[in-house]
This record gives C-alpha cells, structure tokens and sequence, in this order.
C-alpha cells in the first residue's frame, strides 16, 4: 500500500512539472523584465536602448524542466551570458559550473 502511494505521489509531482515546464516565449519576458533586453523576431537586441547583438543560444526542455543559455554582445564587445534553470513556472539564475553542466 505504501509504495502505491509513493507511486501515485510520483506521478502526480511529474505530471505537475511537465504542465509547468516554461516555455521559450516566457524565458524572452523574464529576460525582459530582468535584464531589460529586449529583442525582435529578427534577432535585433536592445538593453535600455542600446543595441546588442546575439551571438548564441541553447534551450532544453526535457519535459520536467528547461534550461536557457543566451549570449549577446555589446558595441564595447563586452559579453553579457545569462544562464536560467525553469521549472515549476519559475526561473532561477544559474553560474557556469558543474552543476550547469549536469544540467545540460
């Protein structure tokens, strides 16, 4: 009896993280209202109405969570790489590292 109930606790946690994995277009406002960069369907940036430009990206989504990479460069050429972790709806910033690394 107990381990059924272990089972269905699984499920039911799994099932919610997959409803609640974000999505691509959520990342985009959180960077937004975090980072204040903003950028089109073209690619072209803009952080506080400077320009920068995108240099890369990396998205997973495994179902029960996702993580974000992004890597833009301003007119100084200094790199700005912003590292998310998503899961349950909510994003958490993350350092480039050993456990970014087993997360990707």
């Amino acid at each position: 009896m107990l381990k059924k109930g272990i089972f269905y606790v699984f499920i039911v946690i799994a099932v919610t993280m997959m409803a609640t994995s974000p999505s691509p277009s959520a990342y985009d406002k959180w960077v937004e209202n975090t980072y204040s960069i903003a950028c089109d369907a073209k690619g072209n940036c803009l952080k506080e109405d400077r320009p920068l430009w995108f240099r890369s990206s990396h998205y997973r989504n495994t179902g029960l969570f996702a993580s974000y990479e992004q890597t833009f460069e301003d007119a100084e050429g200094e790199e700005i790489t912003i590292r998310t972790f998503g899961v349950l709806g909510q994003f958490f910033e993350m350092e480039n590292g050993r456990l970014w690394d087993m997360l990707n």
